[in-house]
């Protein structure tokens, strides 16, 4: 039985969370061999500009850019040398840990969305609902407001929103796979992974009466082989070091993305009440309406295990080996 995470969450300062970093190096150090994580699918900072800033509304984010971009690669250390307590069956214990950074990202991000409002001259009364498209390799993130109270300040709350979305991301992955959705998240990358290096397209898998895999070319199917044969013999394999492929478990995780029925397009739909950002991409939500006793149910405990961005991809193997429990 999995313990209950306690509900309240201690947000840490900025000067404890370097200090997490520091406390936290050897545990990666220990742990990294463990992981098969590709090292290459998240590189960029989501704080650079897409383009040059010409009217006065964002004159704000040329303010910060230093204190947007250190933020930013705190963060993205952070996450990197965050410890695999998963792999240990720890998942309660996982979950919390992930939860506390990302709380912390969600109050930081809602303390500087609330001051550069201000400062752009948006009254505190304007509230606004948007979508946050969230990709995998963290170039192609965009936000699209759909709503607004008020049409004077589209432009500028969109300007505020884009020159942030690096912890939009963090909150947008943590949603989607709080809510269920991890599978539309493993996929476009899998896709990926699959037309890289075995020149696959994920389209023309299928599943048949017997629950096997058709449409699969020489090249992947090799890559089956390949890893069916060092099962037998009881070697490791490594699918990274063997064809670059992301994920050890290649059959399994194939299988399981292309007999999945329910992928969807990873949009976070959110919006912000003029004190904080929340979510509402199903039952879990987080700001105004997030309830911390959804974590007494096993599910919760299970995704929150794997919440955390870039980690998330770390986990393939104990989604796979529990899925039934995720869900």
């Amino acid at each position: 039985m999995l313990n209950r995470i306690e509900t309240s969450y201690r947000f840490r300062s900025p000067y404890s969370y370097r200090r997490i970093i520091s406390a936290r190096r050897n545990a990666y150090i220990n742990s990294a061999r463990m992981q098969s994580a590709n090292a290459d699918t998240f590189t960029r900072s989501h704080f650079d500009p897409s383009g040059e800033i010409e009217n006065n509304s964002s004159c704000y984010y040329l303010e910060h850019r230093e204190e947007l971009h250190e933020f930013s690669e705190s963060l993205k250390k952070l996450t990197r040398l965050e410890p695999l307590n998963i792999a240990k069956g720890d998942y309660a214990g996982t979950a919390k840990s992930n939860f506390d950074i990302i709380k912390y990202c969600e109050t930081s991000l809602n303390k500087n969305i609330s001051k550069y409002l201000e400062e752009a001259g948006v009254p505190k009364d304007v509230t606004f609902e948007f979508d946050f498209h969230y990709s995998s390799d963290m170039v192609s993130d965009k936000i699209e407001i759909t709503k607004i109270s008020d049409e004077k300040y589209r432009e500028t709350v969109e300007n505020i929103l884009s020159g942030s979305t690096g912890p939009f991301t963090i909150i947008s992955c943590a949603s989607r796979v709080m809510n269920g959705y991890i599978s539309s998240l493993y996929y476009p990358w899998i896709s990926k992974a699959l037309d890289r290096c075995f020149g696959q397209d994920i389209n023309d898998l299928s599943i048949d009466e017997n629950g096997d895999l058709r449409g699969v070319n020489k090249n992947l199917q090799a890559a089956f082989d390949a890893e069916k044969k060092a099962e037998e013999k009881g070697e490791y394999f490594c699918a990274v070091q063997e064809f670059n492929f992301p994920v050890n478990n290649i059959e399994a995780i194939v299988k399981r993305l292309v007999s999945e029925e329910n992928i969807t397009p990873n949009i976070s739909h959110m919006g912000y009440d003029g004190e904080c950002i929340y979510t509402n991409d199903g039952e879990f939500k987080f700001g105004k309406d997030f309830d911390p006793n959804l974590f007494s149910e096993e599910k919760y405990v299970m995704r929150g295990a794997s919440a955390l961005y870039l980690t998330v991809y770390n986990h393939t193997s104990a989604w796979l080996e529990n899925y039934e429990k995720f869900y």
